[in-house]
């Protein structure tokens, strides 16, 4: 039978593990409940294995704590976020794609307030990558957007996450964190069927104290 393994800095007894895995800007967040232990550290990576698979997710950070106690003793349940807890923090600023009264794109600017950029033209494949780059992100896909559009954003210290979502909202894409920990657009309806139930399931009975 494949053995299943759960690892976190600090933590111990692994009770259960569960991971939800979601589309979006905001992270997913894992559950690992775990037997009484001192507390462990703030974050680190959550590693998943099932026999020959291998998840890491790197950069997670605890968020929250929360114990019970059952027949066997005291257990405490580790609310775990993925990487994306940092996005919440990063702005932008800009406006990109302004036109004229009839319609054409303003090519340059006087005084424009792009960080001294004067051509506001951008694609929404640009745009992207702009606020990828304000997210920390250096291996990033925005293939999933067009390139020929030209939508007017306008981000006055706005949240770079929130706008990634809206531009993505846009071309009825979404934002992916993959589990090669690459982040992605992709299209959405694209992509294998997911199975029922769960992909991967961990749990095991302990006694502790």
């Amino acid at each position: 039978a494949n053995q299943a393994a759960v690892e976190f800095p600090g933590v111990e007894r692994v009770v259960s593990c569960t991971v939800v895995l979601a589309h979006g800007v905001t992270p997913n967040v894992s559950t690992i409940e775990v037997a009484a232990q001192d507390p462990i550290g703030l974050g680190g990576t959550l590693r998943l294995q099932w026999g020959d698979v291998l998840i890491e997710l790197p950069d997670c950070r605890v968020d929250s704590a929360s114990f019970q106690f059952d027949q066997a003793g005291r257990l405490v349940a580790f609310q775990i976020l993925d990487r994306r807890w940092k996005w919440q923090f990063p702005v932008v600023s800009g406006y990109w794609n302004l036109r004229t009264d009839d319609g054409k794109i303003i090519k340059r600017l006087v005084g424009n307030p792009n960080f001294g950029i004067d051509n506001t033209e951008k694609s929404p494949q640009d745009a992207a990558r702009i606020l990828f780059d304000a997210l920390g992100e250096t291996d990033y896909d925005v293939s999933a957007l067009p390139d020929d559009a030209r939508p007017a954003l306008e981000w006055d210290l706005k949240s770079a996450a929130q706008a990634l979502a809206e531009l993505c909202e846009m071309f009825n894409c979404r934002v992916c964190l993959g589990l090669d920990n690459r982040a992605r657009i992709v299209l959405v309806g694209e992509g294998h069927e997911l199975p029922d139930g769960a992909i991967l399931d961990f749990q095991s009975a302990l006694d502790p104290p």
